[in-house]
């Protein structure tokens, strides 16, 4: 075809048009695969090795790394199923089609509930004194301390203070010790929080115990453990030597107020006549064996006739009074006990009140049992530990020198004369 000037023109145009087109669409067409990453491409030292060697995999909720042997973290995409270094984490990577990669969106701490926070205030509590059995510190509970076990002891929740067991320890992922933390054995798991000393091996040095501290039930079991070995003691000696209890008693019912002061006197010169004996070879152990010996057989033979005396007194208000002098003692040792363990129940509990309360049963527990121990020592002395009668008055004769008798008295007149 022969085109004229113009048309010739024209199409000269076109032609230049279609082949700088077809040149443009052959430059900015993809040759292969790792040209279809237009941005963001991954770096080369984010591509994992083909020696990578892992020494460490970890594995969490929140995904998975591993940390080879430079000390490098790799990131594992689940999406990809491969491994990617710390620079594609940070910058990301587009896809063909030019799109980022979504991340996560960022979760949202819940607020804490109102009522959970006012549960967790009212579980936190005081817990002091000594503990025989083992101690479980719940995940939801504070407890203030110092905590002081004979068994073991799980920390779950927090404890302000140091804890002490003579067996072990175990802090949980959620358990938190704000002091110090002693026991032959201390196992702390992975988030659990010792902030204070972690001492373990031999059996440590536990601090000075109040046996009537707060929450402490040990006042109690020490006041039953008492009770039965006067209840087994006192029933074998009224058993065996019924007679000598017996005039005992009856000596503290005529003269309890001699009594009284004469256990008063033992119990002063008591001390200086054991320093006084242990000066002397043969003396020594008159002042170490026989003295301490002599002296608790007088105070149980004392207390076991107290005892009985107090029985006797309340049984007569009571019932109108017992003929069985086991009966008798078994009613006023436990009213004397019961002083004791009346203290200690109040002892166990917290709060002033309480504590005010324990006090006032202490003192008149001691002011009790001090007389009546001091009381029951003078009248075993006075009764010779009961061998014979303790009289309340002395039937003493006056003889004036040279007083002649009274003549005999004249018999009767008969009535015949």
């Amino acid at each position: 075809m022969i085109f004229s000037g113009k048309n010739r023109d024209y199409a000269l145009m076109l032609f230049t048009a279609v082949i700088l087109l077809l040149c443009g669409l052959a430059r900015g067409a993809p040759t292969n695969e790792n040209d279809l990453i237009v941005e963001g491409a991954i770096p080369e030292s984010s591509v994992l090795p083909e020696d990578t060697v892992f020494y460490e995999l970890h594995v969490s909720p929140d995904g998975a790394y591993a940390v080879d042997s430079a000390g490098k973290e790799w990131e594992f995409d689940f999406e990809t199923d491969e491994f990617i270094g710390e620079e594609t984490r940070r910058s990301g990577t587009k896809t063909v089609f030019g799109k980022r990669r979504p991340e996560p969106a960022p979760t949202v701490p819940e607020l804490p509930d109102i009522e959970e926070i006012t549960k967790n205030i009212e579980k936190s509590k005081k817990m002091k004194g000594l503990k025989l059995g083992a101690v479980t510190i719940d995940t939801d509970e504070k407890v203030r301390g110092p905590i002081v076990a004979m068994g073991p002891v799980i920390v779950r929740g927090k404890v302000i203070g140091d804890v002490f067991s003579y067996q072990n320890i175990t802090v949980t992922s959620t358990g938190i010790i704000t002091g110090d933390a002693r026991a032959p054995k201390i196992e702390k798991l992975p988030g659990g929080l010792i902030m204070g000393d972690r001492i373990e091996g031999d059996l440590p040095q536990l601090p000075d115990v109040n046996v009537f501290a707060e929450n402490s039930h040990v006042a109690l079991i020490v006041s039953i453990i008492i009770l039965i070995a006067l209840l087994i003691f006192g029933l074998l000696t009224i058993a065996l030597f019924s007679r000598p209890v017996e005039r005992v008693k009856v000596c503290l019912q005529k003269s309890f107020i001699k009594s009284f002061f004469i256990g008063l006197l033992t119990w002063v010169i008591y001390t200086p006549v054991m320093g006084l004996l242990t000066l002397t070879i043969i003396g020594i152990p008159v002042a170490l064996i026989a003295l301490p010996i002599l002296l608790v057989l007088a105070l149980i033979l004392g207390i076991v006739a107290f005892s009985q005396l107090t029985g006797e007194k309340l049984s007569g208000y009571i019932s109108g009074g017992s003929k069985s002098r086991l009966s008798q003692f078994v009613t006023g040792i436990l009213f004397l006990m019961i002083f004791w363990i009346i203290m200690s129940l109040f002892m166990a509990g917290s709060g002033g009140v309480s504590e005010g309360f324990g006090i006032l049963f202490l003192v008149l527990s001691i002011i009790i049992w001090s007389i009546g121990l001091t009381a029951g020592l003078g009248a075993v002395i006075l009764t010779r530990f009961g061998r014979q009668e303790c009289k309340a008055t002395l039937d003493i004769t006056i003889k004036a020198d040279g007083a002649k008798p009274p003549p005999p008295t004249p018999p009767p007149l008969s009535s015949e004369n």
